[in-house]
């Protein structure tokens, strides 16, 4: 009776053993994966931030194209209205010449 108290004693302690290093195991396993997703969350959080960077980059290069292009097209219309008050003054001077030269 008292050998097999003993065996079964030893037994127990051998699967205590066991479980205890299967457990230490399991928590270096999951250790390594909250590290290795911290780090992948990290770099992500990296190339978020870089991404973010570049489109407010674009976003006022884009601004300022815009804006150019405004400029831009109010000077045109500026320009036509001075080309079509040329060619008007134009038109009249012509019309001037020739009842001058009529005359």
């Amino acid at each position: 009776n008292a050998h097999q108290q003993k065996a079964i004693g030893s037994e127990i302690s051998q699967k205590k053993q066991h479980l205890e290093k299967e457990l230490k195991q399991t928590i270096q396993k999951f250790t390594e994966e909250i590290a290795h997703y911290k780090q992948s969350l990290d770099e992500a959080g990296r190339t978020l931030k870089e991404k973010n960077k570049e489109i407010e980059k674009n976003r006022k290069l884009l601004d300022a194209e815009i804006s150019q292009r405004k400029s831009v097209e109010e000077e045109n219309i500026r320009l036509q209205r001075i080309q079509y008050d040329l060619e008007k003054a134009n038109i009249s001077a012509t019309e001037t010449i020739s009842r001058l030269k009529v005359q």
